[in-house]
């Protein structure tokens, strides 16, 4: 995840920080002037993070590896913390199912394959196991995320 890199380069980063203060200003690199123009990433936008699910599963897996990743349910928000791609080929899943539907297991259709939710955080709740959110939803058959 994003934030499982944040924090391993972070710990490089300092590491080697100490590293280079520990042999003192002779142990410093010579400065390398840039080369080329500065880029500029522009910041994701929240609605960026909304999980469309007309995507392919592997690519909405992508997303909520990013952090912050969301989905409607009931007209409530739910963040998406983990979750797993299960690729399908052509459009949609094995059954029709229109992208969005509920299936068991915390499966949800998309446009290509099933994303299999993990880990969520309920709008105003503490982060859970998609079972256990289910669980206590208890979402009638074809049910969707929005």
């Amino acid at each position: 995840t994003l934030a499982a890199l944040q924090d391993r380069l972070s710990e490089l980063g300092a590491a080697m920080m100490v590293e280079l203060l520990a042999a003192g200003p002779d142990g410093l690199p010579v400065p390398v002037p840039q080369a080329g123009d500065p880029t500029y990433a522009e910041k994701l936008a929240p609605e960026e993070l909304r999980l469309r699910w007309g995507q392919p599963a592997v690519e909405l897996a992508r997303v909520v590896r990013l952090g912050r990743a969301f989905a409607h349910f009931r007209g409530r928000r739910v963040r998406v913390l983990a979750a797993s791609a299960e690729p399908g080929s052509g459009g949609g899943v094995a059954g029709g199912e229109p992208p969005g539907t509920l299936l068991g297991a915390g499966g949800v259709a998309t446009g290509e394959g099933v994303l299999v939710l993990d880990r969520v955080q309920p709008e105003g709740r503490a982060a859970m196991g998609a079972g256990e959110w289910l669980r206590g939803l208890r979402p009638e058959p074809g049910e969707m995320l929005d």
